[in-house]
Formats: C-alpha cells, sequence, structure tokens
C-alpha cells in the first residue's frame, strides 16, 4: 500500500491488520482509537432536505473529507469514507422505499403475507433504483476525491434474513418461519444470491481503483474482505439457525477471502459456535450491547473465538478497558476497538505503549 496524505504510514498499519487476521500480530493487539480533532473542520452548506443531505454525494464526501483533515490517525486508525444511506440497502433491491432520519434511516415495509414470498422469489435484485445509484456513484467520487488522500469503504450490506426482516418485518418473518418454513427458506437463499451479487459488484469498483476493502467496520484487507451478519440469530432457535440461516451465510462468506461475523446481542450468543465453526469465518465482532457490560464481563467469550482459531475485535467503550483487556487477552489475533476519544495524539501513543505492555505481561487466570 501506498502512503496516505492523511496516514503517512497506513502501509503499517495495513499490515498489521494482515497480521491479525491470521492471529499473528505477536507485539501488541491492533488498536483502533479516535483522537480529538486539532482544529474545527469546515463543513459545506448542507442540502435543504434530510433527503437531500442523505443522497447528495458530493456534499457526504466533501464533509467526510473535512472530517478527516482535521484529526490525527494512530496505530490501525485510518480515514476511510462509508457510502451510506442506512442499514436496509439490500432491502431496496427489492422495492423497498427508505425514510431519513437525523441520523439513521429505516424502511417501509413491502411485503405483509407469506404468499408475498413467491412474488419475491420471481424479482431480480433492481440495482438501477435510486439508492443503489446513490451509492454507486458516492464510492466513485470517493475514490476520485480521496485518492491519495483516504479510503474508501463498502456500503453497508445486511444479509438474507435481515433483508427479509426489512421487507416484511422481523416479526412477519418469525410467523412465516412457523407458517411457511420452506418458502421462507427458499426465499431466504434468493435474498443471499441477492447480496453476493451487491457485494461482488461494490468490490469490483474497488478492485478497478486499485484499492482493498474496508467497511463500517474500520477493518482492513488488500483483498476481498467484509463483516458478515445477521441480527434476525437473536430472534430464532438453534435449529432455525443452522437448517435456514446458515446456509445463506455460507453463501455471504463464499466470495471473500476474510470476513469478520458481526454477532449481534446476547440474545445471539448461543449461535457462537455455530460461527465459529465456519471455514470461510476468520474474525468475530461481538457486540454484546448496552446494559451487558462491561466488555470485561465477557472475557470467557473472547477467549473462546481465540481458542477457536479466529481473531476477535473487542469493542471496549474507554482506554482503560483497553488496556485491560490486553491484560487479560495478550496479542495475537486481537483488535481493541476504543470508543472513547482520546484528547490529543501523544496520549494516544501513551495508550498504546500501555496496551503493548499490559499485552506483554498477560493475567494468568
Amino acid at each position: 500500500m501506498n502512503p496516505l496524505e492523511l496516514k503517512p504510514d497506513f502501509a503499517e498499519a495495513a499490515q498489521r491488520f494482515e497480521s491479525w487476521w491470521l492471529c499473528q500480530n505477536s507485539d501488541r493487539p491492533i488498536v483502533s482509537c479516535p483522537v480529538r480533532p486539532v482544529r474545527d473542520p469546515v463543513f459545506p452548506p448542507a442540502p435543504p432536505t434530510l433527503k437531500a443531505q442523505w443522497l447528495d454525494s458530493e456534499y457526504t464526501v466533501a464533509v467526510a473529507d473535512a472530517k478527516f483533515s482535521s484529526r490525527p490517525w494512530i496505530a490501525e486508525t485510518f480515514p476511510v469514507l462509508h457510502p451510506n444511506v442506512g442499514p436496509d440497502l439490500t432491502a431496496t433491491l427489492f422495492g423497498c422505499d427508505l425514510v431519513f432520519g437525523e441520523n439513521t434511516s429505516w424502511v417501509q415495509h413491502s411485503y405483509h403475507a407469506p404468499d408475498d414470498w413467491t412474488s419475491f422469489l420471481a424479482t431480480e435484485p433492481d440495482f438501477e433504483n435510486l439508492y443503489w445509484q446513490t451509492i454507486e456513484e458516492r464510492m466513485g467520487l470517493s475514490l476520485e476525491q480521496g485518492h491519495g488522500r483516504f479510503l474508501t469503504g463498502l456500503p453497508d450490506l445486511h444479509g438474507a434474513y435481515d433483508m427479509l426482516a426489512a421487507i416484511r418485518s422481523p416479526e412477519g418473518v418469525c410467523l412465516d418461519l412457523y407458517d411457511a418454513p420452506d418458502l421462507v427458506l427458499r426465499a431466504g437463499l434468493h435474498a443471499a444470491h441477492a447480496y453476493d451479487r451487491a457485494y461482488r459488484r461494490t468490490y469490483r469498483i474497488l478492485e478497478r481503483a486499485g484499492q482493498g476493502s474496508s467497511t463500517w467496520c474500520p477493518l482492513w484487507h488488500r483483498g476481498p474482505a467484509y463483516v458478515s451478519s445477521c441480527d434476525f440469530l437473536g430472534l430464532v432457535s438453534s435449529e432455525i439457525a443452522e437448517t435456514h440461516i446458515l446456509p445463506t451465510i455460507q453463501i455471504e462468506t463464499s466470495f471473500t477471502d476474510r470476513s469478520i461475523f458481526h454477532l449481534d446481542g446476547p440474545d445471539a450468543h448461543r449461535h457462537l459456535d455455530l460461527i465459529l465453526n465456519l471455514d470461510t469465518v476468520q474474525a468475530v465482532q461481538w457486540v454484546y450491547g448496552d446494559g451487558a457490560g462491561p466488555v470485561t464481563r465477557w472475557t470467557e467469550t473472547y477467549r473462546r473465538i481465540l481458542k477457536a482459531g479466529r481473531a476477535a475485535q473487542v469493542i471496549c467503550k474507554t482506554a482503560d478497558e483497553a488496556v485491560e483487556m490486553a491484560a487479560h487477552l495478550g496479542s495475537a489475533g486481537v483488535w481493541l476497538t476504543i470508543g472513547e476519544e482520546l484528547e490529543t495524539e501523544d496520549k494516544a501513543n501513551d495508550l498504546i505503549e500501555a496496551i503493548t505492555k499490559a499485552a506483554g505481561s498477560r493475567r494468568k487466570e
């Protein structure tokens, strides 16, 4: 990787990520940590409506560039534009419309009965819709304007059963699994193949520009990589997870060289072994959620992940939590992602030193 203007040591960070995927980072955990801006960013005038702000690619790229340029980037933290119109982009491939709020968007359900899945199975994904075309335009503009300065990520692509839940509603899919399980199984596979097409389409935009992969989860890999997920997992039994959802995850991770699975919330924790048994998943992002912390409560979960030969993203709210988790888990396969914004670059570098020391003197428990 060539250096980035805003992250001159990016090549070193990229190499550390490659070692992390293989659980071979031995000197310290990799670390993502925000540092407070050194100056106020100067933003362009905002478009007049929320929808316009979400869909105006020139505006969103300019805002991102201003934010990136205002702060230092330390350790494995790097500037990457996430081309985003909200979490339900893949649902728009099947006719769903989006409603925009200040910080997120949500989908208007377009299917309302089990029989609607028959129509779904006969429908091909529409990559010409407004939202998808906005994403592709934004990726191209970001690659052009960010060349040599910052990176461009992949959009938020929710997988098969999250796609079905967006189209029909989570409650509706749960009922349909009871009333028409075979039809839902077919619908899930159809959605997974649409997801696969969506991923390949967006990755090729990066590949043609000579760039590797990053996402809303600020990972890095020089080839195809993604954060796969199924938030719907928390609503189903182990049997449904294995018969219906597992085949879709296998499809959705078949194209990538590297995949980190986003396992979301205590209700999904019971499916951890299902994920760890997937050869196509190299890492796990365990999100314990609000009210289920602190992160140290889940030390044994992270140890299970590492013992299974998978890397782990460890989400810490504070710098102190990161130091403590480094002492518990060591270095190999550990990625500490810290929510707390540090005041200065010097304090961030002091934190890296403390994490390195803690990981080197890993506690015997």
